[in-house]
């Protein structure tokens, strides 16, 4: 033990020497670790706190006490390598909050859509979704930080009212509002047309499409005008719990059983001539990875904190990407048996929730935006009332009108691709550039979210524009063919 105590104190003050020999260097080592050098000093009493902690080694260092350590137990590491778990915590939510808000019903038809273009094509529209709606999410937290630091009021949470407030124009507040009732009304009549085909399908066919349809319609307008918005959240909790749980419990055994991964990725599409399959599939796409609408919401969440919201937003928007490309994937080469009934009830589950979950939400947007048009206020805001019979019977009437009588008994996925092809373009894509163009110019020396300047939103607004305007001529050509 002496021995062992010898060579323990040589090596004290061989150390203490090098610290001496090496002052500066040992000075910018001990700043960047946050350290203080201990001190030995000779003859000093240690005080009752450090002895009441170091108990084992005050019989062999009587002589010795430790300064600099007083008040700490561990060593402080870097600034660089501390972790606030708090803020982890936020980022890793809000990032699921986006993921979770992604997957709906057009999940239903997204392999369909895969297989115009096939596998390996789609990989690359994926990533180039990807990336148009990453930009689009940034391009409008920076708008929404922006205006918290110049005004200090808290942005709306509503998409339409956020950029109704930062447009600050009334035309281009109908205009919005327009555009969202379309891309609502169009996602809103699949929904309605897939309840009706799904509940058929239940009933073996004995029960017809279009009746289906009309019940789960007026179910809504009486769900939506007899209870509040809390109530009808709380189901719609339900439905999306659900629908995660249906989404993985088919996902990773589907993966498992795929036979034959190259053949899935290098299958040739479906469609005759390969920009027609990526014309057709784009559209859909870009609909089922829409989640920009609650941005707003995101940078709330995040105290409108930059580094926290880059990370949420790219974070969560990455998830449903991998996962729809997974999902597509195990349903092309055979995982995934989409089969309604009995025999593929978790699939069923599945595609109801999906449907709940969506149509619920769909109707709770097209009814607050008819109630603003036809009361001239927000009241239907406010989850704590129920609303207007006529208003709700508005909501639903027309998009259930919109799949009878062009439907036809068939997919009416054609709905969702017009939302995807003109309404999701537009929103998450022009008006964006339009509020972040407006802000820059208004708003010097604040720190932008996207960098480069003008030239993202001017590539950003481009992009979107000459999408649309090519969905437009492929439209165009169809109708006249």
């Amino acid at each position: 033990m002496k021995t062992s105590m010898v060579f323990f104190m040589s090596n004290v003050f061989f150390f203490t020497d090098a610290f001496q020999l090496h002052e500066t260097s040992s000075r910018e080592v001990r700043t960047f670790l946050n350290l203080k050098r201990p001190t030995l000093v000779a003859n000093s009493a240690p005080d009752d706190d450090y002895r009441s902690r170091k108990k084992n080694v005050q019989s062999s260092l009587s002589a010795f006490s430790i300064q600099g350590y007083e008040e700490r137990d561990y060593l402080e590491f870097p600034n660089l390598l501390r972790i606030d778990f708090d803020s982890l915590k936020a980022v890793l939510t809000t990032s699921l909050m986006i993921s979770g808000g992604t997957i709906g019903a057009s999940a239903l038809v997204l392999p369909e859509f895969v297989a115009k273009p096939g596998m390996a094509i789609s990989l690359g529209i994926f990533g180039a979704v990807y990336i148009v709606n990453l930009l689009s999410g940034l391009v409008i937290a920076e708008v929404a930080i922006k205006q918290k630091e110049q005004n200090g009021d808290e942005v709306p949470s509503s998409f339409k009212e956020f950029a109704e407030t930062n447009l600050d124009s009334p035309s281009a507040a109908c205009i919005i509002s327009a555009i969202s009732l379309f891309t609502n009304t169009c996602v809103f009549a699949f929904d309605l047309n897939r309840a009706g085909d799904i509940t058929s399908q239940i009933s073996g066919g004995a029960i017809d499409q279009s009746f289906c349809l009309i019940c789960f319609a007026f179910s809504l307008v009486i769900l939506r005008s007899t209870q509040t918005g809390e109530k009808i959240s709380n189901v719609s909790s339900i439905a999306v719990i659900t629908l995660l749980i249906s989404f993985f419990g088919l996902l990773l055994p589907g993966l498992h059983e795929v036979q034959n991964p190259l053949d899935v990725l290098l299958t040739p599409g479906t469609s005759s001539e390969m920009m027609s399959g990526i014309s057709e599939a784009a559209p859909i796409l870009l609909t089922t990875a829409i989640y920009q609408n609650i941005i707003p919401s995101v940078t709330k969440i995040l105290k409108y904190d930059r580094l926290k919201t880059v990370a949420a937003i790219s974070i969560g928007s990455f998830i449903p990407i991998c996962l729809f490309i997974a999902w597509s994937y195990a349903c092309l080469g055979g995982g995934i048996t989409e089969e309604v009934g009995c025999d593929g009830w978790l699939y069923t589950t599945f595609s109801i929730a999906a449907i709940i979950g969506s149509s619920i939400g769909c109707t709770m947007s097209i009814t607050e935006e008819l109630d603003s048009f036809i009361s001239g206020s927000n009241e239907s805001s406010d989850n704590s009332k129920t609303l207007n019979p006529l208003v709700s019977l508005i909501a639903v009437g027309v998009p259930s009108a919109a799949a009878l009588v062009f439907a036809g008994g068939d997919d009416f996925s054609v709905a969702l691709r017009l939302g995807g092809s003109y309404g999701s373009p537009f929103l998450y894509g022009v008006i964006p550039v339009a509020m972040a163009w407006m802000q820059r110019q208004k708003v010097e020396g604040a720190r932008d979210l996207v960098p480069g300047g003008f030239k993202p939103l001017a590539v950003m607004g481009m992009a979107s524009s000459l999408f649309m305007l090519q969905e437009l001529a492929a439209d165009a050509s169809t109708l006249i063919v």
